[in-house]
């Protein structure tokens, strides 16, 4: 491994790092066929909601074949399989006593919706603890989404609930359905919390690498010190994008205490200069092209891992994290 970090003055200090970059790109030409290359992505990927069923407003009418005497029989007689309150008693009386099938179903529905709001009542007084296993679930999904090499944004508002939804989609045990909305908020700042730690331990690497007397700095070591703790496998799209990260911190360096709003910013000024795959491709390749020729290549026990072999519910939050779109 050679590694050319060079002080010599840089005459192109001025430049906008972009337009160095968009240069650079675009005069290469790939005739590797083995090059890394983007993944394929189907745009027109969907997830579809079933028919939703109708409920009928107009409730059938009671019949009960049976006179007044024999209902209120029948009813205490089954009144006593069951135990009730003295006031439940007294209300299953003036049920019994009513003389139509309308006031029957009136009181009924009456009785549901005065439980329904009981329970509502109850489910919210009780602080919803999330399970231990759910907790490593909600850790271990969002540190995959972190580091997904697809990631179009990494601090956008809506992370939190697209995590939330590739591990219902992938069916996850412990997770809260969308009915549940105060379950699903606690499950939602669990995971906020979890991208954020993701977020600094990946910056935390990147930072530690560019010190002078960095251990490791080739970007096979810092991609792997990245992914550390992580179901996340290194694979090139993950060199390429740490190459990326570390290009951004290298070349906006005023911005390190907003280090991941300047990345969304260059992700999306990345997207605005260079709008096909390919040039995306060569766009990140010359980058990662660079930052070997500067920090040394990948060192023997780093190399990049074969994305046949990235698990398929990985693939999916990939997915989710490209919104359909690749960087």
């Amino acid at each position: 491994m050679t590694s050319s970090r060079s002080s010599s003055p840089d005459t192109t200090a001025s430049i906008d790092p972009m337009l160095l970059l968009a240069g650079r790109a675009r005069a290469r030409t790939f005739s590797d066929p083995d090059g890394p290359g983007s993944d394929d992505i189907d745009e027109n990927d969907g997830f579809l909601t079933g028919p939703v069923g109708t409920i009928s407003t107009v409730a059938p009418p009671l019949i009960f074949n049976m006179s007044q005497a024999d209902f209120i029989a029948r009813g205490r007689a089954l009144k006593k399989q069951r135990t009730l309150s003295p006031r439940s008693e007294e209300d299953l009386e003036v049920f019994l006593h009513s003389p139509a099938g309308a006031d029957h179903m009136l009181r009924v529905f009456l009785g549901l919706l005065e439980s329904q709001d009981l329970l509502v009542s109850i489910a919210a007084g009780t602080a919803y603890t999330i399970p231990e296993d759910v907790k490593d679930s909600l850790l271990k999904y969002s540190q995959v989404y972190i580091l997904s090499p697809k990631l179009l944004h990494y601090k956008r508002k809506t992370s939190a609930t697209t995590v939330l939804a590739a591990m219902r989609y992938l069916g996850v045990s412990g997770i809260p359905p969308e009915h549940d909305v105060g379950r699903a908020e606690v499950v939602l700042k669990t995971i906020t919390k979890a991208l954020t730690d993701a977020r600094h331990h990946i910056k935390e690497q990147i930072s530690a690498s560019l010190k002078a007397d960095a251990a490791a700095a080739d970007i096979g070591s810092v991609a792997y010190a990245c992914v550390s703790g992580s179901k996340t496998k290194p694979t090139t799209g993950t060199f390429l994008r740490v190459a990326f990260l570390r290009w951004v911190m290298i070349h906006y360096p005023n911005s390190i205490k907003n280090f991941w709003d300047e990345v969304d910013r260059q992700l999306d000024g990345f997207r605005k200069q260079f709008k096909t795959p390919l040039e995306r491709e060569n766009a990140l390749q010359e980058i990662l092209d660079q930052d070997i020729k500067k920090y040394g290549s990948a060192v023997v026990d780093c190399p990049p891992i074969p994305a046949d072999r990235v698990e398929d519910w990985v693939k999916t939050v990939d997915s989710y994290a490209s919104n359909t779109v690749s960087l």
